[in-house]
């Protein structure tokens, strides 16, 4: 039995993490929606399953976006991360750093972000 791929959205905004769902089903993931960064890395913990995080650039908290994205590929080596941002010409990610991960523009173009989810799974090793 084929499992669906599971994404753990982590946004502040309300509106965003009820379009999630609606735009991701469609294209076959599994989606959770989370507002904090701590709720995000419990979350990954319970869930094994969870095979990328899109997570807003500009979250803030005791676990902001960075932080996240260190804390999450700490527990889990090869968890696919990809930012979003309303503003992707303010930042360059690099693709090293601890909390690299693929840029994705706000509101999502859903072939955007499909490519984004499917770059980021054929680059994982098999």
């Amino acid at each position: 039995m084929n499992r669906k791929p599971s994404v753990l959205i982590v946004d502040h905004d309300p509106e965003m993490q009820d379009a999630a769902p609606r735009a991701l089903a469609p294209l076959g993931y599994d989606v959770i929606t989370k507002a904090d960064g701590v709720e995000a890395l419990g979350e990954l913990q319970a869930r094994p399953t969870i095979s990328a995080l899109l997570v807003d650039v500009m979250l803030q908290g005791p676990l902001a976006a960075a932080q996240l994205a260190v804390r999450a590929r700490t527990l889990r080596p090869k968890l696919r991360v990809i930012f979003t941002t309303s503003y992707p010409e303010m930042f360059v990610l690099d693709r090293e750093a601890p909390h690299r991960g693929r840029l994705v523009r706000k509101s999502w173009d859903l072939r955007e972000l499909a490519a984004a989810l499917d770059e980021e799974r054929a680059a994982e090793p098999s």
